[in-house]
């Protein structure tokens, strides 16, 4: 980690990567949950980007006891809640929404999406038969947490085609099902400039507390 932090500093192109905490507080089986980040790592990966996923769930629990997500996001993370049926209305979703990103005004870096899980479901039986709807469910998943990662990685608006295309028709939801999905050329060079600043200030963070944890020891 600190030579990669290192050659940040010296300007030194690195992997472009983002971390990605992952809440299931819609009880999604983990068969749907891993699913789903597979197909939507695949869509960040076909950009350039590495995605690493943080559960937040007991099962994922460090060997000490502790969840991987207790400490605050920094910038090179965000934050993905999978919203079951309560809780909806508040966070913002109407009748046809399938996620939302929240991008405050007052910080730098947005951090927070919201997928409601109700409505991929419902969606994916609509759309597919019995025997197809647990892959559509977790492909429909995975393609909406990178259209709404997208959001919070610098695509503000939404695309005529691609993932970041709203709403989706049934040819969007064909492409889903089949893997074929992505950002366009415009979305990638921005999601990428996005994660090249996020990572350049965990650096300078990171730094800034390095210096006071030296201070300190000199004080002792």
């Amino acid at each position: 980690m600190l030579s990669a932090q290192l050659a940040v500093a010296a300007g030194v192109e690195t992997e472009l990567r983002i971390a990605v905490r992952v809440r299931n507080e819609a009880r999604l089986p983990m068969g749907t949950l891993l699913g789903a980040e597979g197909v939507s790592g695949r869509i960040f990966q076909g950009a350039g980007i590495t995605t690493d996923w943080l559960n937040c769930e007991p099962e994922f629990m460090q060997s000490g006891g502790s969840s991987p997500c207790e400490s605050p996001t920094g910038p090179a993370e965000v934050l993905i809640d999978f919203v079951p049926d309560k809780g909806l209305k508040h966070l913002g979703f109407g009748h046809t929404t399938l996620g939302v990103a929240h991008l405050p005004v007052e910080k730098r870096f947005a951090t927070n999406a919201f997928i409601c899980c109700p409505c991929v479901k419902n969606l994916a039986t609509t759309v597919a038969s019995d025997a197809e709807r647990e892959s559509l469910t977790s492909a429909l998943l995975g393609s909406v947490m990178a259209h709404e990662l997208g959001h919070l990685l610098g695509v503000r608006d939404h695309s005529l085609f691609g993932v970041m295309h709203a709403p989706w028709s049934r040819e969007e939801l064909a492409m889903a099902q089949q893997g074929r999905l992505s950002f366009i050329p415009r979305e990638q060079r921005a999601i990428q400039a996005e994660i090249r600043m996020r990572q350049r200030e965990a650096v300078r963070l990171g730094a800034h507390r390095l210096d006071e944890v030296e201070a300190r020891a000199t004080e002792r």
